[in-house]
């Protein structure tokens, strides 16, 4: 740390952790302010003013604090370490007006002199509107360089005491670390976990496979639940869609979890519950999820999935624009546009012949101009719309684009959830219809435990509009025949299945995700989950549901 850049909204106090930035490394310290204001408060020529900022780059070592966005650009290209102090407004007002008082008359140190101290209502309007009208951008610059730098983040008063009481890890270049309300990660190999006070997280569709995997999750790391889920998938899928039952086990297993029936298509009732609980971060996990059920309920299932996202979104932006969210979206986003690659036919699957997809489909590959299903544009329209509210306002979102999400906790049935139902199926002998692709259809799986450990990095390490493909990848991919065949395998019992020509409007033939891109951004994070133990932990879970009473 040579070239060290400290920023913030008015009353962050910059001045102050500049200079103690300066004390303990030895580096020279800068006060823009000092430089910038001519006595009386008078402004320097704008050529005159970067001129003299350039003079100052030059230097081998500095410490520089301020804002003053026509010279950022060029500070944050030549410092090697920015610190960004992301404190509440409230707490930065409070400070502004409380420094009034021992300086009323004369100038702070870190001012220019003939300078005194004022306070005026613009100012304080500017402090005020700074997280929706300044933050966004610097996030944004912050992000664009935190491959070339190491950025730090510090979201309070302990986080900054903790940060200058000796957080100065020789990081190298490349990494970022962010004070979050759970964890700091590096952008390295590794990460380091240190838990700072809980955070209160909202999951909605918490009583499905994901929510409740995350509520259990989070509230064993000792943080705050509020679920929302009112069993909407029996409205979906009759009483074998069920999940009351999941509702009440997250009450009797958890300490920290509250549950709310509410609807997200409820505009007014999502409004109010994000002004009242202010959520530190958002996982979204409800929705319609099927593409055969969504024919037959299009309006509905376009009021779940693309409005009711639509919602939360802004009663996230009004209350909590800060909070990352993370959305579940599909791989039907992509329609049936993976169906055009060249295909090779194996003995129990078909694979891609490209090597282009050798590992899967990318994020880049197109969404539009193919067949999504009705289910499929409607999760289009949510995922576009996450994105935007990330890259338009600057707001921490995340589309994950799931393959086949799966667990233990699935309320499988037969037009949604298919692992879970096929296992099902094989083990009370229900019959099984295999549609289309001589069954030899490939999905890629993942483990709810692995997606909510992969919400739980995001949430640390957040980034504006993110996509990611999120699946079981190439190692967890598998065809209905070999499905078929493990299921007997763990079992010890036939599948009974019978095979249709007719395959779903808008399937997938073949489909694995390509999870390069969230290893190299996330490299803390992989499956731990493969094949047959998901197999095996849905098998035995399907087993304890239907146990005999004691």
């Amino acid at each position: 740390m040579r070239r060290v850049l400290v920023i913030g909204s008015g009353g962050a106090g910059k001045s102050t952790v500049a200079t103690k930035i300066g004390e303990r490394l030895g580096l020279p310290v800068v006060h823009l302010d000092a430089l910038y204001w001519r006595p009386g408060w008078v402004e320097p020529a704008k050529d005159e003013w970067e001129q003299e900022v350039r003079q100052i780059l030059d230097r081998e070592t500095w410490v520089i604090d301020g804002n003053y966005v026509g010279t950022l650009d060029l500070r944050l290209a030549t410092a090697d370490t920015v610190v960004f102090l992301d404190l509440p407004r409230l707490l930065c007002l409070a400070r502004v007006i409380k420094r009034r008082v021992p300086y009323d008359g004369r100038s702070r140190p870190d001012m220019a002199a003939g300078c005194p101290e004022r306070l005026n209502v613009a100012f304080l309007r500017w402090i005020w509107n700074y997280p929706q009208t300044r933050r966004p951008r610097v996030l944004a610059k912050l992000r664009a360089v935190e491959r070339e730098k190491r950025v730090v983040v510090l979201r309070s008063r302990g986080e900054v005491r903790h940060f200058l009481n000796g957080l100065f890890p020789p990081t190298p270049i490349g990494s970022s670390i962010v004070f979050s309300r759970m964890t700091v990660y590096l952008r390295t190999a590794h990460f380091c976990p240190i838990h700072c006070q809980p955070m209160k997280i909202l999951v909605t569709g918490s009583s499905g496979l994901i929510g409740s995997e995350a509520v259990l999750h989070f509230d064993r790391l000792g943080h705050e639940v509020v679920g929302v889920d009112n069993n909407m998938r029996q409205v979906f899928f009759g009483p074998k869609g069920d999940t009351s039952w999941n509702t009440q086990r997250l009450l009797d297993a958890t300490e920290r979890f509250r549950h709310v029936d509410l609807d997200i298509r409820d505009r007014n009732g999502v409004m109010e519950l994000f002004e009242r609980e202010r959520f530190d971060a958002v996982l979204h996990a409800a929705a319609q999820p099927s593409h055969d059920r969504a024919a037959a309920i299009p309006i509905l299932d376009f009021e779940v999935n693309a409005l009711g996202t639509m919602n939360l979104l802004e009663a996230n932006r009004q209350h909590s624009a800060e909070a990352p969210f993370a959305h579940l979206s599909t791989n039907k986003v992509y329609g049936d546009a993976p169906n055009e690659i060249d295909l090779v036919e194996l003995e129990t699957r078909w694979d891609y012949a490209d090597p282009a997809y050798a590992d899967g489909i990318p994020e880049t590959f197109r969404i539009d101009q193919s067949k999504h299903s009705l289910f499929g544009a409607s999760k289009v329209a949510a995922d576009v719309m996450v994105q935007e509210y990330g890259r338009y306002f600057g707001m921490p979102t995340v589309c994950l684009r799931g393959g086949c999400l799966t667990g233990p906790n699935h309320s499988g049935v037969e037009l949604h959830g298919f692992l879970s139902y096929l296992i099902k199926c094989n083990l009370d002998g229900t019959h099984y219809t295999v549609f289309g692709y001589k069954g030899k259809q490939v999905r890629d799986n993942i483990h709810s435990h692995d997606v909510v450990k992969f919400v739980e990095a995001f949430f640390a390490r957040p980034r504006a509009g993110a996509v990611y493909n999120l699946g079981g990848g190439k190692q967890n991919a598998i065809s209905m025949l070999e499905a078929f065949a493990l299921a007997e395998d763990i079992s010890g019992r036939p599948m009974n299945w019978s095979y249709s020509e007719q395959h779903r409007s808008g399937d997938h033939i073949c489909y694995y995700s390509d999870l390069s891109r969230m290893r190299t951004d996330y490299p803390e994070w992989d499956l731990t989950k493969d094949l047959r133990t998901i197999f095996e932990e849905i098998a035995a879970s399907w087993e304890a549901r239907h146990a005999p009473a004691a």
